[in-house]
């Protein structure tokens, strides 16, 4: 080895041991990282565990390009060079690394939020911003904000403002439709809060915005003739390539559903009004915030919350574009959790952060087996560089993103900060 390589290796070992700053440490683990293949999808979240979800990966809802043509759904924890989650080849990679703050952070700090990657570009759109905003353009904290920044093999780039959606909304879904001669990023469902309510308005209106050939987006709209059956929040997502689906949420102050409703994608990425879905049934129980994932074997809705957190996960098979027979499964999660951020990979499903009422934000990290069924659920020792809830987590190409939340599990302590870790 020349002493030049020698020299270099001296020194990464010194940084190493010094424990220097997160960002030397995250360029480090950035250049291990294998390259994800070009299939992988580069869309979301919450889901964000709010369907923010979103990338391809989860964001969600999760991430090559969050297209519904290829089976992709930002929010949804779908992956797309590997549905059931299992490596798809020898450059594919099998878990994440540590956590890192990136360099970049949000114009402004937001929970309940949704993000989704649309080739190299990240948007992140709505959420949480304060309590209660005096002289706020948005609705008493609720924002309709867009922000996008780009991404490469070098990370995120600095954010900048993008066009607005028509509704402030927090714990709702977006996820991208590219069908045909359609191209578009929706934004469904969710709630605001206007100033001196102290209930949330559930939005039924559908809106999205045309995505051009660069990856921009147009100016957001809302669509005319169609809507949602039912006003809610903190739904779980599922979308696939005829169909989106929206399993329980929250419906109204301490309400919570276990309806599951359907939309249908036309030829040209055209939603219809969503229905109830008899295919699907219900959820086994009444819950919002469920982090969702899918894959070859089915969705899967992981923890969330109704009058306290649960462990329980419900789980349905999915054949094409058709989901069917929602039921709970006999494992559960290790911790009980609401908004997290979930990941299918390497095999396994990774579920990331979220909290509890009365109990915070976790730092905390759990997997579980997944192959012809889902196994047992347990800690991971890796954790979060910083306990985080509500945020929006999404796949990019070699690195796992949560975006934004709170650190504890509420309207307050809301983050504006992005931490990624690397896909080992």
């Amino acid at each position: 080895m020349s002493a030049h390589w020698d020299h270099r290796m001296q020194i990464d070992k010194t940084l190493r041991m010094r424990n220097h700053v997160a960002q030397s440490d995250r360029s480090r683990r950035r250049i291990q990282a294998r390259p994800a293949a070009v299939a992988l999808l580069l869309g979301i979240t919450q889901l964000s565990a709010c369907a923010s979800i979103l990338g391809i990966d989860d964001l969600h809802q999760a991430q090559g390009d969050a297209s519904v043509a290829d089976g992709a759904s930002a929010d949804s924890g779908v992956d797309a060079a590997s549905t059931d989650g299992s490596p798809k080849d020898a450059a594919e990679p099998t878990h994440p690394g540590s956590f890192a703050l990136e360099p970049h952070a949000l114009h402004i700090p937001r929970d309940q939020l949704a993000a989704v990657l649309v080739g190299d570009r990240l948007y992140v759109l709505g959420g949480i911003t304060c309590q209660s905003c005096a002289g706020s353009p948005d609705v008493n904290g609720t924002t309709a904000s867009v922000e996008v920044a780009s991404v490469s093999s070098s990370g995120i780039d600095a954010f900048a403002d993008a066009p607005r959606m028509i509704n402030a909304r927090a714990d709702f879904a977006a996820f991208r439709v590219s069908r045909g001669s359609g191209d578009w990023l929706y934004a469904v469902g969710g709630l605001n809060r206007p100033t001196g309510q102290t209930v949330g308005n559930y939005i039924t209106e559908i809106e999205r915005a045309p995505i051009a050939a660069d990856n921009t987006i147009g100016s957001f709209s809302v669509v005319a003739g169609i809507t949602l059956d039912t006003g809610r929040a903190g739904a779980g997502l599922v979308v696939t390539p005829d169909a989106v689906y929206l399993i329980g949420g929250r419906v109204g102050q301490n309400s919570y559903s276990t309806l599951v409703s359907k939309a249908q994608i036309d030829a040209n990425g055209n939603l219809s009004s969503f229905q109830p879905d008899a295919n699907a049934g219900a959820a086994q129980a009444p819950r919002w915030r469920a982090a969702s994932v899918q894959s070859a074997n089915g969705v899967y809705m992981l923890g969330g919350e109704a009058a306290a957190a649960t462990t329980t996960i419900d789980a349905g098979a999915l054949t094409g574009s058709v989901l069917t027979g929602l039921v709970q499964v006999t494992v559960s999660l290790a911790t009980p959790r609401s908004g997290a951020a979930a990941l299918p990979l390497g095999g396994r499903i990774w579920v990331f952060g979220g909290g509890a009422p009365g109990a915070g934000a976790y730092s905390t990290i759990e997997s579980a087996p997944l192959a012809s069924s889902l196994g047992a659920f347990a800690p991971e020792s890796l954790s979060l560089d910083t306990a985080r809830s509500l945020a929006a987590g999404v796949r990019l190409p070699t690195e796992y993103c949560l975006i934004g939340g709170s650190a504890n599990h509420s309207d307050t302590s809301i983050l504006d900060t992005v931490s990624c870790a690397p896909l080992l």
